[in-house]
């Protein structure tokens, strides 16, 4: 048998079945920051806790949107355009008119096709903030 002869077999390690783009804001300075993550609540717990460099100085954060999506090609096509200058004025005018309702299937721009034939529109958005406060 073939397997006699194989000294070892290395399998691929698991893929996370989702990945979610979330959008934090500092309750210190309003200043907001974009990232992606399969384990969203742990990763936010690891922004609070001061575990991040890049967010540590501006704690405490708030998850201001959340965006879902089963690959992550598409979780970085969506973080991209979140910090781009389009997604900034995007989040401003949210700040300023209020956060859209939250839907399942679709998304804050209309979907746009990629390399590979994938899509941007990201699988289920979630906003937690619906009004301006």
């Amino acid at each position: 048998m073939f397997w006699e002869h194989v000294d070892w077999v290395q399998f691929p390690a698991a893929r996370p079945s989702m990945y979610t783009v979330y959008i934090l804001r500092s309750l210190k300075t309003g200043r907001t920051y974009v990232g992606y993550s399969s384990n969203v609540r742990l990763r936010f717990k690891q922004h609070n806790l001061g575990k991040v460099v890049a967010t540590r100085s501006y704690r405490p954060w708030e998850i201001l949107y959340t965006e879902n999506s089963k690959t992550l090609f598409d979780v970085k096509l969506r973080e991209k355009y979140w910090k781009s200058g389009g997604g900034r004025r995007k989040l401003r005018l949210y700040f300023k008119d209020g956060f859209p309702p939250p839907q399942s299937g679709g998304g804050a721009r209309p979907p746009r096709k990629a390399e590979g034939g994938n899509s941007q529109q990201p699988d289920q958005v979630v906003c937690i903030k619906h009004s301006s406060d």
